[in-house]
């Protein structure tokens, strides 16, 4: 009968114990939102970042991107966002993109927002979690970070939670707007539009659509956006969406 001595026992072990953590590490690799969670740890290590508080440094980081016009993207990428089709296309070609890459995703650029909270999750995005020689094209109009920025400051400026407000999304391209059942003319496509999901932004400890939803739709009323844009109020969620369309428009369905 064949015994394994105390010595071989323990190899066994350390043997089986290394193949299960490279498993788990290969699974954790290859995940894109483990891998995003990694790469802003490491970037926050790295860096010595400050919240963006003026209409200035927002200015400054986009500054720091190359912007292409539309015209001078890939055409694999035209065609596999539908933004050269009839229906898209009038919309975007006097468009300019920023080009990012992956280490650009985990930057501030309002308060302590990051620039990957407004950019669409998908394979473009996953691609440059993986490859960081890869870019990413971005459409935002600065007025709409202005806005947001605004929002934080008014928020702030009378007391309530300006962080107590997540990013559900900013510019999305035609392929992932049809995905997400978005309009077909929707402010979003232009990068003139943000979504947000409220908390509990008079800080009571619990959400209120009627108090912390109401904070937000009164100052987007009042102070922010007023007529110079549009404000979705989709009752019964703590959805809001507002954009900078140039003039004002109020709806309440998604």
């Amino acid at each position: 009968m064949f015994y394994l001595n105390y010595k071989e026992m323990n190899i066994s072990r350390l043997i089986v114990y290394l193949l299960l953590f490279l498993v788990f590490m290969s699974f954790i690799l290859n995940n894109w939102r483990t891998r995003e969670r990694f790469f802003q740890f490491y970037f926050d290590i790295t860096t010595q970042q400050q919240e963006v508080q003026r209409h200035s440094s927002i200015d400054k980081i986009l500054s720091e991107f190359e912007s292409l016009p539309y015209a001078q993207l890939e055409a694999d990428y035209q065609e596999a966002t539908k933004s050269n089709t009839k229906k898209y296309k009038s919309l975007l070609e006097n468009k300019y993109y920023y080009q990012l890459h992956r280490k650009d995703f985990f930057k501030f650029i309002v308060d302590d927002i990051r620039i990957y909270e407004l950019l669409a999750k998908d394979d473009y995005y996953k691609a440059c979690l993986f490859d960081e020689d890869k870019t990413y094209n971005w459409l935002i109009h600065p007025k709409l970070l202005y806005k947001l920025l605004e929002l934080c400051h008014a928020l702030e400026e009378k007391g309530y939670d300006s962080k107590a407000f997540t990013v559900v999304n900013g510019h999305r391209h035609p392929q992932y707007n049809e995905r997400v059942g978005g309009a077909s003319k929707s402010r979003h496509l232009q990068g003139e539009a943000i979504d947000i999901s409220v908390g509990d932004i008079d800080g009571d400890g619990r959400y209120s659509e009627s108090k912390d939803k109401g904070i937000v739709l009164d100052l987007l009323e009042k102070e922010i956006i007023r007529s110079e844009g549009g404000i979705g109020r989709y009752p019964g969620s703590r959805s809001v969406h507002f954009d900078v369309r140039g003039y004002k428009a109020r709806w309440d369905k998604q």
